[in-house]
């Protein structure tokens, strides 16, 4: 018997942008990145959504990103942002993920957020966790990205940035757990977690 396809959205991606993780549960793979303007792609999201105004599907949603970590200069961030506004009508969320960031000292990392907190607007900071400590690190396959999340996240929050987390729960997570969450108890200015099984 046939079956109708309802087509309800699309996420355009481009892989502008090197992720310093060599992540086990990820499906990106490749590690080599594109140079491809933003200018390219918003024209690309452009065209989307003047389809989906002509066709009048105003639920037809337009995701997009221009790369697998948000290690990318702040005009580049505003541009993002401001892109998603346009094609959302509405002021969208201001928030980046801190997975994939190349390591930096704690001074370097706090000026990199304060740059995009006053010139792109940044109000929110997200980490992904697999685990507590050497476990965390062994899933990324980065030595000492678990203690850079935490103190990122530390110096997120004394910059007046709310934090989000979501903890993977496996097999070898979960005896971690607890400690984990206790862990991020201690930060200030945790606004949500979620607890995820792996869907990659």
């Amino acid at each position: 018997m046939a079956r109708q396809l309802i087509i309800r959205g699309i996420w355009i991606f481009v892989s502008n942008t090197a992720c310093a993780h060599a992540c086990r549960y990820c499906s990106t793979g490749r590690k080599r990145h594109d140079a491809i303007p933003f200018s390219r792609l918003a024209g690309v999201v452009e065209r989307f959504a003047a389809w989906r105004e002509t066709n009048g599907r105003p639920d037809f949603g337009i995701e997009f990103g221009i790369g697998h970590c948000y290690d990318y200069d702040v005009k580049t961030l505003g541009q993002l942002f401001a892109l998603r506004d346009r094609i959302s009508g509405r002021r969208t969320d201001r928030s980046l993920s801190l997975g994939g960031l190349r390591l930096r000292s704690v001074p370097e990392m706090r000026d990199w957020l304060q740059e995009r907190r006053d010139d792109a607007g940044v109000d929110r900071i997200h980490a992904s966790l697999a685990g507590y400590g050497a476990g965390h690190d062994r899933w990324n396959g980065r030595v000492g990205d678990f203690d850079f999340l935490m103190r990122t996240m530390q110096s997120g929050a004394e910059l007046g940035l709310r934090l989000t987390q979501r903890l993977f729960v496996v097999n070898s997570t979960l005896p971690t757990l607890d400690t984990l969450a206790a862990a991020l108890d201690r930060l200030d200015g945790c606004s949500d977690r979620q607890y995820s099984l792996f869907y990659y």
